[in-house]
């Protein structure tokens, strides 16, 4: 289809152009428009060849089609998106441990430590949020997690927000595959609203 190859033709070409300056292999993946309901997606891996001198006499590639690939791609982002809108709606405290690293929260979250700002707590160490008391306990349930791929069932515990306050929650973990080995997603509810409501 000559509208298909004009229409990649410019990123090829530079693509090959910068492999033959810089003596390294290519890889460039572009649109293909082989009919005009059936857009493609390819990839272009190749290296040129060159004479005794050094001038450049040949270039060879193979082409790919990542079309279904770059769709399941699409899909998964779609699909980590609508994920963590859903988290972020919760009303409940939650934040991913991964390698016992708090890598993800929602506001919820935020709220709980008192952090003005997702900086403040990602990237931390999951013990530093639970009093020394209580860390031994913690750990027996992430390791039971882990080990299982069980949920932890719902236990008091308490959360130190960023001021130092201890604030009562009712935690709750289960194993998550979508991340790395071993992430687990953890619920967090907050019990001092509770607890003043019922005191009223």
């Amino acid at each position: 289809d000559v509208t298909g190859v004009q229409t990649c033709a410019l990123p090829i070409l530079a693509a090959i152009e910068r492999a033959i300056v810089e003596r390294v292999p290519f890889q460039e993946t572009f649109g293909f428009l082989s009919t005009p309901n059936a857009p493609r997606r390819l990839t272009l891996f190749g290296e040129a060849r060159y004479d005794d001198a050094g001038l450049p006499v040949s270039v060879t590639g193979v082409v790919m089609d990542v079309t279904e690939r770059a769709r399941m791609e699409h899909a998964l982002r779609e699909s980590e998106s609508q994920y963590r809108h859903f988290l972020d709606a919760l009303p409940d405290a939650v934040f991913l441990n991964e390698g016992d690293i708090v890598t993800y929260c929602n506001d919820a979250y935020l709220a709980l430590r008192g952090a003005r700002d997702p900086a403040d707590v990602i990237g931390r160490p999951v013990w530093e949020m639970f009093p020394a008391e209580d860390r031994d306990r913690v750990r027996e349930r992430i390791a039971y997690v882990r080990s299982t791929g069980l949920s932890a069932p719902p236990e008091e515990r308490h959360v130190r927000r960023l001021d130092g306050r201890l604030v009562p929650v009712l935690a709750s973990g289960v194993h998550v595959t979508r991340y790395t080995a071993g992430s687990i997603l953890v619920v967090l509810r907050d019990l001092s609203r509770e607890r003043q409501v019922a005191a009223w």
